[in-house]
């Protein structure tokens, strides 16, 4: 029974690792397809992105928000308090709802990835989409 339960204990372990590998790699490639000429520099409140993104080598991550070109929030709380003209992404659908500066969301639902772009405020932050994304796009919140 012990043997049973270990097993059950691994599994999920690595399925956890997983999901977090694929979440990782899925925000890389939004980030990598939004066409703007001054995103270099990243922050986020996730440190795990932050320290994928580090190794990559297209993006700086820094440790200061106020200096970052593009915010990936995950958690309300870790909202800058200076966010003026920054372009921000969120990691929770109610984020995108709660905070009218961001541009777009990646969120899980029902087990699977969604990712939602808001037209009117990717215009407001001076952002396109690539064509691999455009079908993301939507014109108000749901």
């Amino acid at each position: 029974m012990t043997i049973r339960y270990f097993f059950i204990i691994i599994f999920y372990t690595f399925s956890l690792h997983a999901n977090d590998n694929t979440q990782i790699k899925i925000l890389e490639y939004i980030i990598n397809n939004i066409n703007h000429p001054s995103i270099h520099k990243v922050w986020s409140d996730d440190t795990a992105l932050k320290l994928s993104l580090e190794k990559s080598g297209r993006y700086i991550t820094v440790s200061n928000s106020s200096k970052a070109d593009l915010i990936i929030l995950q958690n309300k709380n870790s909202l800058p308090l200076s966010i003026k003209n920054k372009a921000i992404f969120v990691l929770n659908y109610k984020l995108l709802k709660e905070i009218p500066q961001s541009f777009g969301a990646f969120f899980w639902k029902k087990g699977r990835p969604n990712i939602v772009f808001i037209k009117p405020r990717l215009k407001k932050v001076q952002l396109q989409l690539s064509n691999n994304l455009k079908k993301y796009e939507e014109e108000k919140i749901w």
